[in-house]
């Protein structure tokens, strides 16, 4: 009996420090953006707000939007940014995996560039921003 009790508190101390581990790493906010450009011939812009949407790029040039990040909360926060879709591979932040005081503020430029496409058409994807407790 004494060894089935030593196995159940050895599982259940694995569980809780498991369960510790989540919750320290779980991200204290996340905020999803929906990002968009069409490669075309000539080039374009499309300022629409609430997006990161950059118009139309060529395969010779490329452009940038920028965003400011808040850090609403109380303490130190790292922030952390990463692309999905299909613009994954031509998006690039100015600045990635860094931290913002309490209450301070940081713009971030993201750049597109058309490298590697040929059908003129719209690319989308999203740019994540998570942020997480320093």
């Amino acid at each position: 009996m004494e060894k089935r009790n030593k196995i159940i508190l050895i599982t259940a101390v694995i569980i809780i420090i498991t369960l510790m581990a989540f919750v320290a790493s779980a991200p204290l906010k996340k905020q999803v953006i929906p990002a968009k450009f069409r490669l075309g011939d000539k080039p374009g812009f499309d300022l629409t707000p609430q997006q990161l949407t950059f118009g139309q790029v060529t395969n010779e040039t490329g452009t940038s939007r920028g965003i400011s990040i808040e850090n609403n909360f109380d303490k130190t926060v790292k922030i952390s940014i990463e692309a999905k879709g299909e613009i994954k591979k031509n998006i690039v932040a100015s600045e990635n995996d860094f931290t913002l005081d309490p209450h301070e503020v940081k713009n971030i430029s993201f750049f597109v560039h058309a490298n590697g496409l040929t059908e003129f058409r719209d690319y989308v994807g999203e740019v994540i921003i998570i942020t997480r407790k320093a």
